[in-house]
Order: C-alpha cells, then structure tokens, then sequence
C-alpha cells in the first residue's frame, strides 16, 4: 500500500473521530433537553443516558472504522487517488455519523419514554 494511502487513513480517522464526538456530543445536550421533564424520573433518565452513550460509542465506532475501509477498499481496489476518496469519505461519513447520533437519540428518548412512572 502506498505511503498516501496510509496517510489518507490516519486523517480520515482523525476527522471522523473528532466529528464523531462533536456530533455525540451535540446528541447529548439534545437529550439533556428532551429529558427535562423527568423530573423525579432518575431511573428512566440513567437508563436513557446509559442507552445513548452505548449506542453513540458504537454509532462512532462504527462509522471511523467504515471510513478507513472506504479509503482502502476505493484507493486499493479501484486504484482511485487517496486524497480525493479521503475527501469524499470523510464527508459522506460524516453525515452518517450525525444521522446515526439522531437514530441513538431518539432510540434512548423511547427507552426513557418506555420506563418513564406516571
């Protein structure tokens, strides 16, 4: 594998891991104020938080290591310039990873919603 290959890889995990997180994190905060009416809820809250930190760990996880794949399997087997298929994959994975951070979101507001005592 070539030198800008390799290179292309590292950045492209650099950028999708910094973005995985910043957008986590913006789910996050979203979830702070969609559980604002819990109050005395502890336990669907924690439970809700538990849920959605697991799940965007995995949703970022899963959407660096797709990136790196994408650069390998673009640059090594179509033979296609590595730092335009960095480009392209650090965009499109991006977008991924903010679409699967709103999946987790609204999957751990139904979890708190589902153990929420009335």
């Amino acid at each position: 594998m070539r030198a800008g290959v390799w290179i292309g890889i590292i950045c492209t995990i650099v950028l999708l891991a910094t973005v995985s997180f910043g957008t986590g994190l913006t789910g996050f905060f979203m979830q702070a104020v969609a559980l604002n009416g819990y109050i005395g809820q502890s336990q669907a809250v924690n439970a809700s938080m538990i849920s959605y930190g697991i799940l965007a760990l995995l949703a970022g996880i899963f959407v660096t290591i797709g990136g790196a794949f994408s650069i390998y399997f673009l640059s090594h087997s179509r033979k296609w310039n590595a730092g335009v298929v960095s480009s392209i994959s650090v965009i499109v994975f991006s977008i991924l990873a903010a679409i699967a951070h709103l999946v987790c979101l609204v999957i751990a507001i139904v979890v708190a919603e589902a153990m929420r005592t009335r």
